[in-house]
């Protein structure tokens, strides 16, 4: 009797009405991809901030790094701003070694200082800042 009510209850929330449609971006990676939206195409929500927890040495910047791999080897995303933000300014990856010279030019900090040389956030504040800094650039430019 609790099996078929458990049973029951995952049904409902299954066939609940779909959500709005969100614009996905591959990950690079076909497992991750499914795990996150049931797509093995795509997983990576559009225009927002992904942000990878875990411990030092568990691989994040990694994986941050194969997600804009992959989204950086498909035409379709030339118009799209590639930023990493390295807050544990770890980033030690021969990155045109590892995945390709397409990355390599089109990766950029969220800030950079007078001599060109990439500025990361430390704080939760120096993000927002940052973000806002190159959405302020964005919508001049659009103008």
């Amino acid at each position: 009797m609790r099996r078929k009510k458990l049973v029951e209850s995952f049904r409902d929330h299954t066939n609940e009405k779909p959500k709005a449609k969100v614009k996905l971006l591959p990950s690079g990676i076909t497992l991750l991809n499914l795990a996150l939206a049931e797509n093995p195409n795509k997983a990576i929500p559009a225009g927002k901030i992904i942000n990878l927890i875990g411990d030092n040495g568990s691989g994040k910047t990694f994986l941050a790094l194969t997600i804009l791999a992959d989204i950086a080897s498909k035409s379709k995303y030339e118009d799209y701003l590639l930023i990493h933000d390295d807050v544990e300014c770890s980033n030690c990856f021969d990155v045109p070694y590892l995945f390709d010279s397409n990355l390599a030019q089109r990766l950029q900090s969220p800030n950079v200082d007078e001599d060109g040389g990439p500025i990361h956030s430390k704080t939760i504040q120096d993000l927002l800042y940052h973000v806002d800094k190159i959405l302020n650039c964005l919508y001049r430019d659009w103008e």
